[in-house]
């Protein structure tokens, strides 16, 4: 799979974190028991649709918006020369989510090209955590100044995106480990409940940079060993990653293995389950979300992080030919999403070249949903700046 371009792996990231996620969200609230006795003793063997589609849940949604965040901070590095942390543009974004969901959400809050589609905004179950820090704060958190002991993983299913941006940057395990913290810590104050999203990051990352699935955690290990180390939190996640490992490679059946690294309502839980199912079933993305989602837990998170991970590893054929992916709801906004987590800002070195980008990231608008319109000039870096921070000419510079 090593020869798999960006995109490839970027459809496949976020299709396979979708599909994930619409394969547990039937499931989510029952207990392994329950899904037996309603879909036979092999457990949930397909997703199923509502209405004739896969229904996405707040993991997608969350995601997706994440991702929008990463990519209004790039365009407005390359139109202005200074960006701030990704958190500070997912945030406002978060809270629009919550606030067209019908929370009371006070204050400025900012739209989102995403937010055409009204599946971006359904009511599906959000995280508490979430819910109630975007009702009740006008910024987003940093991972020093918590506002929560929450380490639910409310912030580790959204963090795939930060990991596929960051492959394309100058010391990119860095870059995926410090925005995948960032964009966690924004709303969940636990160390574990970002320590585990810049670890997702990171494997994310390592994936687009070519290792296999156990290499591409050991990089991640060894990025937030270097970010975090002496930190016993940060031996907590080491251990039940470890745990992980040793497990898949064990005789003892899934379901077992599930069990006994946890719930998967914390993320640091999550993530091992989900690794787990990569690990034990790395060529079959169906098999891995199998596994991931017929639990006693929180199946819908735990199969989107499964599918985020897999999905990149394998790419997009391997998840197209699973599953049909055409009935997944806001198909169009994770294809566009994905295409631009690969390709990055798109310049000439001295300006904007895509209108469609310029919409999204610029404007917030959808192009596909609102017309024609003047376009506008947007300046860019010079070309020598953005190489500075820029690995190679990902950003459309000749």
């Amino acid at each position: 799979m090593s020869g798999l371009s960006a995109r490839e792996r970027s459809l496949g990231c976020l299709f396979g974190g979708a599909i994930g996620d619409a394969f547990g969200y039937t499931v989510e609230f029952s207990d392994i028991q329950s899904i037996k006795e309603r879909f036979g003793e092999s457990g949930l063997q397909e997703p199923v649709p509502f209405e004739g589609r896969y229904r996405i849940s707040d993991d997608t949604q969350m995601t997706l918006l994440t991702a929008d965040g990463l990519l209004t901070g790039e365009t407005r590095f390359c139109c202005r020369g200074i960006a701030s942390s990704p958190a500070d543009y997912a945030f406002p974004k978060y809270r629009m989510w919550a606030k067209l969901q019908g929370f009371k959400v006070p204050g400025v809050v900012h739209e989102s090209w995403l937010f055409s589609d009204p599946y971006m905004y359904a009511r599906r179950s959000p995280g508490n955590t979430c819910i109630m820090d975007l009702c009740q704060n006008g910024s987003a958190a940093r991972p020093g100044e918590p506002r929560n002991d929450s380490k639910g993983c409310g912030g580790l299913m959204r963090a795939a995106p930060a990991g596929i941006a960051a492959h394309r940057f100058l010391d990119p395990d860095t870059k995926a480990v410090e925005w995948g913290e960032e964009t966690a810590a924004a709303t969940h104050g636990h160390p574990l409940g970002w320590m585990t999203a810049a670890m997702m990051a990171g494997i994310v990352n390592r994936i687009f940079c070519g290792d296999g699935l156990e290499e591409s955690v050991d990089g991640s290990l060894k990025a937030c060993d270097a970010r975090y180390g002496g930190s016993h939190h940060m031996s907590e996640l080491s251990g039940i990653v470890g745990k992980a490992l040793s497990l898949a490679g064990s005789e003892k059946d899934d379901l077992e293995c599930m069990a006994e690294l946890g719930y998967g309502w914390v993320a640091e839980e999550t993530l091992a389950m989900a690794l787990f199912a990569c690990l034990r079933h790395q060529d079959d993305i169906k098999g891995c979300l199998r596994c991931s989602v017929n639990v006693t837990g929180d199946s819908d998170s735990i199969g989107s992080v499964a599918g985020n991970i897999l999905g990149a590893l394998l790419g997009m054929d391997a998840v197209g030919k699973a599953f049909d992916i055409g009935r997944i709801e806001c198909f169009d906004l994770i294809e566009t999403t994905a295409e631009d987590l690969a390709s990055g800002c798109p310049t000439d070195g001295r300006v904007l070249t895509d209108d469609g980008w310029e919409d999204r990231y610029v404007r917030c608008v959808n192009p596909k949903a609102s017309g024609n319109r003047p376009r506008q000039t947007h300046r860019v870096l010079p070309r020598g700046i953005i190489e500075q921070l820029i690995k190679r000419p990902a950003m459309g510079v000749p």
